[in-house]
């Protein structure tokens, strides 16, 4: 690592080209810029003969999905809910 750098896991403020790209995506998240990447097409056999498309998302798009779900699902991340105490 060049001298000046700093690591990720030793240090809360990271330098690394990864967060830079990381702190883009959010702001393209909350702005609502993102666009995901184009999934990857995978052809499948199927047991009874043929073959079906699979799409497989590319991994920053996979955890961008799994982000969101895990936030809304979560009772008091949807402002919007009424409380029904």
């Amino acid at each position: 690592m060049p001298e000046g750098d700093t690591c990720c896991s030793s240090n809360r403020m990271c330098a690394c080209p990864s967060a830079k790209a990381g702190d883009a995506r959010i702001t393209a998240l909350l702005d609502g810029s993102y666009q995901p990447q184009p999934v990857r097409g995978v052809e499948i056999h199927k047991p009874g003969g043929g073959k079906r498309q699979l799409g497989i998302p590319t991994v920053v798009d996979r955890l961008v999905q799994q982000a969101i779900l895990s936030r809304a699902s979560r009772p008091d991340a949807v402002p919007w809910r009424v409380s029904h105490n």
